[in-house]
């Protein structure tokens, strides 16, 4: 008797976890319906457009990771995937004050072109240089005169209008 009751109960165990899902089928499931907050960990896929032409995109470095609620980004983006769920695509432009603000005329520097050392500057050149507290920081050649070199500070995208594409591939 005791044989049977064992048997009985077996077949009741194994049917029962053939009529629910797999522990890995519910985890996936809850990830599909899990849309990302402040504090998660997010991955995603980008599209940067400007004008129509793309200028920057994740498709050949892989997902951006970052820390919503961090400031990590900028704020209209964090926005924008604020919500989403995995596997979820959207896209959305953000007016220059927005995204990477005004063009500021008096972001210029004029330095002593023996300061770029052996390069010849053009005008439209993108540099990086270091700050005197030693960060590294992308510039753009403005004019380039017989002694000086005048540097526009602003960042590339200033001023202009910025479409994002993206896609959230995972919430940790």
């Amino acid at each position: 008797m005791k044989r049977n009751f064992l048997r009985v109960t077996l077949c009741v165990l194994f049917a029962a976890l053939l009529a629910s899902p797999a522990l890995g089928e519910e985890k996936a499931e809850d990830a599909k319906n899990q849309t990302a907050k402040n504090g998660d960990t997010v991955s995603v896929e980008y599209t940067v457009t400007v004008e129509g032409e793309v200028v920057d995109s994740s498709k050949e470095r892989g997902p951006l990771t970052f820390s919503l609620g961090n400031n990590e980004m900028l704020p209209g983006f964090e926005e924008a995937v604020l919500g989403m769920k995995v596997g979820e695509e959207k896209t959305f432009t953000l007016a220059p004050e927005d995204a990477y603000g005004p063009v500021n005329p008096e972001a210029r520097v004029e330095v002593p072109r023996e300061n770029l050392g052996d390069l010849e500057p053009e005008v439209g050149m993108r540099l990086m240089v270091h700050t005197k507290t030693g960060e590294t920081r992308p510039v753009t050649v403005a004019e380039v005169g017989e002694n000086t070199v005048t540097l526009d500070l602003n960042h590339p995208l200033a001023g202009k209008s910025v479409t994002f594409t993206v896609k959230l591939v995972s919430i940790k």
